[in-house]
């Protein structure tokens, strides 16, 4: 599967979950980020660097959605299997 559609996969799951994504420059000399999960004001956010490439943006979702209770959604099988592998 292409990195896009993967994308697009991971951003169903968020919204299931009530998870916002949002993409931006993250280009700060004195906090670098290239992106992660965040909670801002009671909401669930997951923050990109938009000048990743989409293999890097879709490991960074990845790695946010691993810290959440998965069970009662409906995610394709390859989500699944990636959280599954993570440490």
């Amino acid at each position: 599967m292409d990195p896009e559609q993967q994308l697009e996969d991971l951003k169903t799951a968020a919204a299931k979950l009530g998870i916002a994504i949002e993409a931006g420059n993250l280009d700060d000399d004195e906090f670098p980020s290239r992106g992660g999960y965040c909670r801002v004001k009671g909401r669930d956010l997951i923050l990109l660097d938009r000048r990743l490439r989409p293999e890097e943006q879709v490991n960074i979702i990845l790695q946010a959605l691993s810290r959440f209770d998965l069970e009662a959604v409906y995610l394709p099988s390859w989500i699944r299997e990636q959280l599954s592998v993570e440490p």
